[in-house]
């Protein structure tokens, strides 16, 4: 392989899988028995699972359950203007999905942390293999959470990642998925928060087993150290 000698830096600059643009933050290898790192941006060059935390943040209104969606911004190196979870960020080698959570909340939707830490609940893991990554394939595992606000805290961006805030109803949802609005797998994480939350059932979605079913793959790689 021409980028062996050099590492995945020559891979980068010989563009060979398109990693140009990814974050040099560091991740924890899960399933090792020693702690291991490498940068963001070289997991699916070996098979490693990536670690993301999303947040949900919604509102019941009078009118009904509605979700806060920020767009991402249109310089950002991934999925420029694409609609996003509320909070969502890598899994730094440094902390935990909690962690990153709270730091995530403030940094890209100026949430207060007081607030976060009292109301921000964990609700599961989903587990899943994104599409061609620079013609790679990208095992994730992504820790959810939501948190339930009142009308008079307003996400705002905070920094340079998002664009804007909307408050949006299920069904302008639904309809921005379906015109495949969302990061993808922000659109996994708004799909299984509408199953936990009883917006998509088995009486009014077919594919309804399915679905559940592609959120929480066994993935055929190590996520836990082997004892």
């Amino acid at each position: 392989m021409t980028c062996a000698i050099g590492g995945t830096t020559a891979c980068q600059e010989k563009d060979l899988f398109n990693l140009k643009g990814e974050e040099y933050e560091e991740f924890a290898i899960v399933g090792v028995k020693y702690p291991v790192r490498l940068f963001r941006y070289a997991a699916p060059l070996f098979g490693i699972v990536s670690q993301g935390a999303h947040l949900t943040a919604y509102v019941r209104t009078s009118s009904g359950l509605k979700i806060w969606v920020p767009r991402r911004s249109p310089t950002i190196s991934t999925f420029p203007n694409k609609l996003d979870s509320t909070v969502a960020g890598g899994v730094s080698a440094e902390d935990t999905p909690f962690d990153t959570i709270i730091r995530e909340a403030y940094e890209e939707a100026s949430l207060p942390e007081d607030i976060t830490r009292r109301d921000v609940q964990s609700v599961g893991v989903l587990t899943y293999i994104q599409g061609e990554v620079g013609r790679l394939f990208k095992p994730d595992m992504g820790h959810v959470y939501d948190m339930e606000v009142t009308e008079d805290i307003i996400p705002k961006p905070h920094d340079d990642e998002v664009k804007e805030f909307y408050l949006m109803t299920p069904d302008e949802i639904k309809k921005a998925l379906l015109r495949k609005e969302f990061k993808t797998n922000s659109a996994a994480v708004m799909i299984d928060f509408f199953i936990r939350h009883g917006i998509i059932t088995a009486e009014n979605e077919r594919d309804y087993p399915e679905m559940n079913m592609r959120l929480h793959r066994t993935l055929p790689f190590a996520t836990a150290p082997r004892l």
